[in-house]
């Protein structure tokens, strides 16, 4: 069944009071809803719910609190699965947080050209040459990724009197593909807006390219791939970006990089590979086809935008019959090069 949801419905606030009772604070109106999470940033507004006992702790609210403690953890459990690498960049502390991330369009900030060499001397008094550094305005869209499901309350409330568990499926599923959409803008860019481009590893124009000496995939001795994987960071040292690394490959490759480096060698090709200098892991997702992605996990390679992780909100329409859940996320990858276009990534495909 299709749901098209209808216009905005009025709803009031109720609000604990000490002796337990809740007393209605006003009319909210759902699209009040959205403008106070726009205005402070705060979800929470879109997240009403009742308490154990089904008395809702906002009118309208559809789930329990035990039920959305369900939902939570099936999202929260879901997205930490795919989201592979922009999970490398959290792990690492390279994000950038954005304030309030849901009133937040465009992200703005200035690039700084390079200035010269400090200077050497013994006295305090020397005058350093000056410079007037240039400064360069970047823009990157603020896209939000999102994927709903509804229930119907009739049904949700047969199930609570049958006593069966509220089935989670369309959650983890809506989980899923938001994990997958963020974690593909971050290997493969591909989201525009007003002219200006969210670049991924793979489309970043100042990436450096090359092609393998043969696939990966089982074509490949581990010799040549242990070749390849030289000459990919060597690529990154000489734009003058050290590691660490982490080198990103896809599924189809995983098994061959596990065999045995040579006949009867008591290494496999991935400890042979994580034995040259800077390289700090090795990352299989299936965001990448036919070809690996080096990138230096450093600040001023790449970091990312973060205004919050896969989050479940929730409203009604048709009089509160059916309520709509949407799993959102805002979570950009911010590409970087230096003022003479050099960058740490490191793209090589099959030819």
């Amino acid at each position: 069944m299709t749901v098209t949801p209808g216009p905005a419905q009025v709803e009031g606030l109720l609000v604990p009071n000490a002796d337990g009772s809740f007393s209605r604070q006003g009319a909210i109106f759902h699209d009040q809803r959205m403008m106070q999470a726009l205005q402070t940033g705060d979800l929470s507004p879109l997240r009403p719910m009742q308490d154990e006992s089904g008395v809702p702790l906002a009118a309208n609210a559809v789930l329990r609190e035990d039920e959305y403690e369900l939902f939570d953890r099936t999202v929260q459990n879901s997205y930490r699965d795919e989201l592979v690498i922009y999970g490398d960049l959290a792990s690492r502390g390279l994000t950038f947080g954005l304030g309030n991330a849901m009133g937040i369009t465009e992200l703005k900030w200035e690039d700084v050209d390079e200035v010269s060499d400090a200077e050497r001397s013994m006295y305090a008094g020397t005058q350093p040459t000056e410079d007037l550094p240039n400064f360069t305005t970047r823009r990157l869209p603020i896209p939000i990724i999102s994927k709903g499901f509804h229930l119907d309350l009739r049904t949700l409330e047969a199930g609570r009197r049958e006593g069966e568990a509220l089935d989670v499926t369309a959650a983890e599923k809506c989980t899923r593909k938001v994990s997958e959409n963020v974690d593909d803008l971050f290997a493969n860019g591909g989201f525009s807006h007003g002219g200006i481009e969210v670049y991924g590893y793979t489309n970043q124009p100042q990436r450096n390219t090359g092609t393998l000496t043969a696939a990966w995939d089982g074509t490949a001795t581990g010799a040549q791939i242990v070749s390849d994987t030289l000459s990919i960071v060597d690529a990154a040292y000489q734009d003058n970006v050290p590691g660490p690394y982490v080198l990103y490959i896809p599924y189809n490759y995983v098994s061959s990089i596990n065999d045995d480096f040579k006949s009867e060698s008591d290494k496999s090709i991935r400890t042979r590979m994580l034995e040259i200098e800077g390289l700090d892991a090795i990352r299989p997702t299936r965001r990448l086809t036919d070809e690996v992605v080096l990138v230096s996990m450093r600040r001023e390679v790449v970091d990312a935008v973060v205004g919050f992780e896969p989050t479940l909100v929730q409203w009604e329409t048709m009089g509160g019959m059916v309520a709509h859940f949407k799993v959102m996320s805002i979570l950009v990858p911010r590409v970087k090069r230096d003022a003479d276009g050099r960058s740490g990534i490191v793209h090589y495909s099959e030819s």
